[in-house]
């Protein structure tokens, strides 16, 4: 993990607000985009939040796969805690 691109990507209302719903369990995009309108009551369009979620994918905080049993592409935690070494600029996940 890049800590500028993490830093980037947790400096985002949106996008922390979208961990918060994923780390109750893996979503699709769709499913994300439909309970963060209905939580946050918030207008933002279907492609906004899917823009997001690949924001959060590139800095590796979340990661995409397919669900076969559902059959759609799901998004879940990465991890479920980062630690930051500040000093020497690395981050850990457990």
């Amino acid at each position: 993990m890049n800590l500028q691109e993490v830093s980037k990507a947790l400096a985002s209302t949106t996008r922390l607000r979208l961990l918060v719903l994923i780390a109750h369990g893996e979503r699709s995009a769709i499913a994300t985009y439909e309970e963060y309108r209905k939580k946050y009551n918030d207008k933002k369009h279907r492609e906004s939040i899917y823009r997001e979620l690949e924001k959060l994918t590139k800095a590796e905080i979340l990661r995409k796969h397919y669900n076969a049993e559902k059959k759609e592409l799901v998004y879940r935690l990465n991890a479920d805690r980062l630690n930051i070494d500040l000093i020497n600029g690395t981050i850990f996940t457990e």
